[in-house]
């Protein structure tokens, strides 16, 4: 949403979330949405995916195929 901020800005959380689910290799048949807030904007790829792993492993073990 326009809370990120202008549109490069969404663009380039929208990049970092798509990179790290991709590498998360995920094994779901669903879909997932993400709400970014604004305070991704300084967080890099890796922070992202470790977010998310955590999740993951946390909410359903059985999704993560290959965390690594």
């Amino acid at each position: 949403s326009k809370k990120i901020g202008c549109a490069v800005r969404r663009n380039r959380a929208r990049r970092i979330i798509k990179e790290a689910f991709r590498n998360l290799k995920l094994n779901i048949n669903r879909d997932i949405i993400v709400v970014a807030k604004p305070s991704i904007l300084g967080k890099k790829m890796q922070d992202i995916y470790y977010e998310l792993l955590n999740f993951f492993k946390n909410k359903n073990n059985y999704l993560i195929k290959h965390a690594g």
